[in-house]
């Protein structure tokens, strides 16, 4: 299909077809073939963002032109084959930018970004899923009230308690806790919780 007809479309519709591609796809197969279809990838507010395994090319194209607003699931990793990537990352954006993200999930990240990420997650309003995976832990101390679902790995009991008072509308909690001893004391209200899978490891 050659732009013009492309051009022809609503942008409700090319928005739907959006849904159904990686946002590197929409970038390459779009971008700059025509004002309108930048305009519209511009106005499209429904980016998921996985930069999980994702090529430097990709990574650098992205974050030059999709605005953080426009995002509503991140991904950020900083395993083997993307190191670094959560600073790199945080010298393109600030994480309080991303006004209306509903999901994050951070995979092994290194704990200098971890703790500027923790700062400011408060200030994401619309956040509903979190998801940790990484051996360094941080304590979420700034009350997450809108969280709804908490993935963590390798967390303390005393972390695990503190994360009762600052995420008080959780419905799914999924964590691991590290735990040495043969005692294991544990009260936490959650008012809202349908769903908990607790695992222990020493």
């Amino acid at each position: 299909m050659n732009h013009s007809l492309l051009d022809q479309l609503p942008v409700v519709i090319l928005h739907s077809l959006f849904t159904y591609l990686l946002v590197e796809e929409i970038l390459f197969s779009l971008l700059n073939i025509s004002p309108y279809l930048n305009k519209v990838i511009r106005l499209y507010p429904n980016h998921r963002l996985n930069f999980k395994s994702i090529l430097r090319s990709n990574f650098d194209l992205i974050c030059q032109y999709i605005s953080p607003d426009q995002v509503k699931i991140l991904i950020l990793s900083d395993e083997k084959d993307t190191s670094g990537q959560s600073e790199l990352f945080l010298s393109h954006f600030q994480i309080n930018q991303f006004i209306n993200l509903q999901t994050l999930i951070l995979i092994q990240i290194e704990k200098k970004s971890l703790e500027i990420i923790n700062l400011h997650l408060n200030k994401l309003h619309y956040l509903r899923s979190l998801f940790l995976n990484s051996e360094i832990t941080i304590p979420l101390s700034l009350p997450l009230v809108n969280l709804r679902y908490l993935k963590l790995s390798q967390y303390s009991l005393d972390q695990l308690k503190n994360i009762c008072f600052t995420t008080p509308q959780l419905k799914t909690l999924n964590v691991t806790v590290i735990h040495r001893t043969s005692k294991f004391e544990f009260q936490c209200q959650l008012d809202y919780l349908t769903r908990l899978v607790l695992q222990i490891v020493g």
